[in-house]
């Protein structure tokens, strides 16, 4: 990878795409929203996505509970803290796991979710 000052070069720029687009949806949202986190230098939610990722990786993991539907004012207050591109982000990863019925999964994205209204 060839880095040029704050820029990185257009062939770059493709070849990460094409790995991103290789990828399943379920890992494209987590590694979206790990993105956003460095890019807002907390480390600490890139490290629990990841975790989330690597806890059920095909997204069959434990469910403690039902999938309810995404919580509405949880959405809203995200929407006031972040940035539009963040936030899609965000409910595209939870609309994901409410459709596929990972319950593992949705709740620890809520859970991130609150923590990341919370600071």
């Amino acid at each position: 990878m060839k880095w040029t000052k704050d820029r990185v070069s257009e062939a770059d720029i493709d070849a990460f795409l094409g790995v991103i687009k290789e990828l399943d949806q379920r890992s494209r949202n987590l590694l979206a929203l790990m993105l956003f986190a460095v890019r807002r230098r907390d480390p600490k939610l890139s490290e629990a996505l990841d975790e989330l990722h690597k806890a059920s990786p095909t997204g069959q993991g434990p469910v403690d509970k039902p999938v309810d539907g995404i919580d509405g004012s949880l959405l809203r207050r995200l929407n006031r803290i972040c940035p539009d591109d963040e936030c899609v982000w965000w409910e595209r990863a939870l609309t994901y796991a409410e459709t596929e019925g990972d319950a593992h999964l949705y709740q620890g994205l809520v859970a991130l979710v609150e923590r990341r209204v919370a600071s």
